[in-house]
């Protein structure tokens, strides 16, 4: 699979469903999950039900993936991306009827910092999903 242009000027966002790297063949493979990301040269991934357990290979473009990464533990599992990015959880967000897990993460490369982020938690939130959903505002360091 060729690289998928896009206009620098823009940002090109991206959303996967890559449940936990397992594909229909059985085989949990995340390599190939980098590989189809990196081809379509994103600058924003919603990785969604995400156990990203390998290095993600990118440029030197600012980056962030976000979303589920099925990872429960704050301590180990996200060690492959702490080496290009900073890892945030913002607040619990599963179970949605009594947040307990921080699954749900933001992970930035080194030149993009966050300044806010959060969960929401409105009655229309707890019933919507068995996620919050989560946000975060960051600035982009150009000069990094």
């Amino acid at each position: 699979m060729a690289k998928v242009p896009h206009n620098p000027q823009h940002l090109r966002l991206a959303s996967y469903n890559i449940r936990k790297a397992k594909g229909v063949d059985g085989r949990y493979d995340t390599g190939r999950i980098v590989d189809i990301l990196a081809r379509l040269d994103t600058d924003v991934v919603a990785a969604k039900e995400a156990a990203i357990r390998a290095a993600v290979a990118r440029d030197r473009r600012p980056t962030a993936i976000l979303g589920d990464f099925n990872e429960w533990s704050p301590a180990c599992g996200l060690e492959p991306l702490r080496a290009d990015f900073t890892v945030h959880a913002p607040g619990k967000s599963f179970h949605a009827a009594m947040p307990m897990a921080t699954v749900d993460r933001i992970a930035l490369s080194r030149d993009i910092a966050l300044t806010d982020g959060g969960v929401v938690q409105t009655p229309q939130s707890l019933r919507a999903s068995d996620h919050l959903p989560i946000w975060g505002d960051v600035v982009i360091d150009r000069a990094a």
